[in-house]
């Protein structure tokens, strides 16, 4: 691992040595911080970025420092790559026709066109470029006041595909590339190696939810909801006695029924969702992103579960390989 810093311009200035990063991507949290000597804050200053030369998809942008004077050290802080477009709100604007406010603001051309049209609108084309390919041409409904990270992702999802934000060093720019979505199984070869996985099922998670809403003893708002064998939710239950297995969801804040059903629904779903936990251990060389699911079966019992990468982790200090881990969010089981 080897840490390389540039100027504000993202014009290279040299390595960084004795240095540590921790950076994590995920949906909604993407930053790093960096940890140095003091002998070197001159270095690195707001608005500088930095940067691993062999993994050129983990850097970020300098925003914040703290000293600390007792270890004799720094530590800088700031978005990552990504994280910098989440900084960026895009708003419905102004119909240029009429004057009035629009309800939403929507980008028509190609999936290349939409995502230059957003650099372009956020103010960032003279950082950030894609290589993305043309694609089909088509409207593109944003939804309202999200941030720019958010709402790439979102479209690289309904294109099936990934969105990895690295430093491109030929031209001294951020680019935005895309790959498609895919799903590895664990267990199978990856590369010619193979996936250790650890799979924990409960086998009679809670299928009784009773969802507490707002009010008072016999006036308080009471919805009940019933999961099947097959973690089908509804308002019908199917399993008695020992095989009821009952929880409380208390929202004594709701301000309406219909808020306290789809809230309710909501937190069962997670609860199911939560029953099956899959662990891994993939490898080294073995690369994710942000949208790509990880599957594991176990073929003698049959448990199966699906996940998607939500999170990446990764640290780096000096000369040693960096270490990248993967955090999953169920999406599938059974």
């Amino acid at each position: 691992m080897a840490l390389i810093y540039t100027n504000t311009d993202l014009v290279e200035q040299g390595y960084l040595s004795g240095a540590t990063m921790d950076l994590q991507e995920e949906h909604t949290e993407n930053s790093f911080a960096l940890s140095m000597g003091l002998n070197d804050y001159n270095k690195l200053s707001a608005g500088c970025y930095v940067y691993d030369e062999d993994n050129p998809q983990f850097g970020g942008r300098v925003q914040k420092i703290r000293v600390q004077t007792a270890q004799n050290g720094l530590i800088w802080k700031g978005p990552t790559f990504a994280g910098i477009l989440s900084t960026k709100i895009i708003e419905p604007g102004i119909d240029h026709e009429t004057g009035l406010p629009r309800a939403y603001r929507v980008l028509t051309g190609t999936f290349a066109d939409k995502i230059d049209a957003v650099l372009t609108l956020i103010g960032l084309s003279d950082v950030f470029y894609t290589d993305a390919d043309g694609g089909s041409t088509g409207e593109w409904q944003i939804d309202r006041y999200t941030n720019a990270l958010t709402a790439l992702r979102k479209l690289s999802a309904q294109n099936g595909l990934t969105m990895i934000v690295s430093f491109d060093k030929a031209v001294q720019k951020l680019k935005i590339s895309f790959t498609t979505a895919r799903t590895v199984t664990a267990g199978d070869e990856y590369d010619g190696e193979l996936f250790d996985f650890d799979i924990t099922k409960d086998l009679m998670p809670v299928n009784h939810l009773i969802c507490l809403g707002s009010g008072q003893l016999t006036a308080r708002q009471v919805y009940h909801l019933y999961a099947d064998r097959n973690g089908i939710i509804s308002e019908t239950q199917t399993l008695f006695g020992t095989d009821e297995m009952t929880a409380v969801y208390d929202y004594s804040s709701v301000e309406s029924l219909d808020e306290l059903k789809k809230e309710g629904l909501k937190h069962f779903q997670e609860l199911l969702d939560n029953s099956t936990k899959l662990e891994i251990t993939p490898p080294d060389e073995a690369a994710f992103h942000i949208g790509d699911r990880i599957a594991g079966q176990e073929r003698i019992s049959g448990i199966y579960v699906e996940k998607e990468v939500k999170k990446i982790i990764y640290k780096a200090q000096d000369d040693l390989p960096p270490s990248i881990t993967y955090e999953t969010t169920n999406t599938k089981k059974g």
